[in-house]
């Protein structure tokens, strides 16, 4: 019996001719890093910071508490990010980590909803996440952050 091989770009080919899932959640979120809290104690290689956040488009009136642990290089230039969300809506909530890295590009990161996290309309929901956006200079010394959030769900 002979096991056919795919080569590396007919298997990409196949990733990305396949649908999105039609339950596949995307929603959006802007916020300015002036509403980012430092945490305390400071991670010796890294920063930590804590902010609210609020969703719209798939997850509409849902908002999130973020804990982040940023670890900037080449003062800041790029950089590589931790992420761990909670996310409340009115009908339930859950919560999931990410990570990703930034450059002067944007950034981009990948995780998964967090096994039993789910809650109300969202009991059960297990997933990866996908984070991917960008930022802009805004008053005083911050930036405007926006991101897409897509949730894709798959199996518990």
């Amino acid at each position: 019996m002979t096991i056919p091989v795919l080569s590396a770009a007919t298997a990409l080919a196949a990733i990305l001719a396949a649908p999105v899932a039609a339950d596949t959640i995307r929603a959006a979120t802007t916020f300015n890093t002036a509403d980012q809290k430092m945490v305390e104690p400071q991670p010796a290689a890294g920063m930590e910071v804590t902010y609210p956040i609020r969703y719209t488009g798939g997850l509409d009136g849902c908002a999130a508490e973020v804990a982040e642990t940023l670890y900037p290089q080449d003062e800041g230039a790029w950089g590589i990010y931790e992420v761990a969300a909670d996310v409340t809506c009115g009908d339930g909530g859950f919560a999931f980590t990410s990570t990703g890295s930034w450059n002067d590009k944007g950034f981009h990161g990948a995780g998964r909803v967090t096994e039993g996290s789910g809650t109300g309309s969202y009991a059960g929901l297990a997933g990866r996440i996908a984070q991917n956006g960008g930022m802009t200079a805004a008053a005083g010394d911050t930036f405007d952050i926006g991101y897409e959030i897509l949730i894709a769900p798959t199996e518990p």
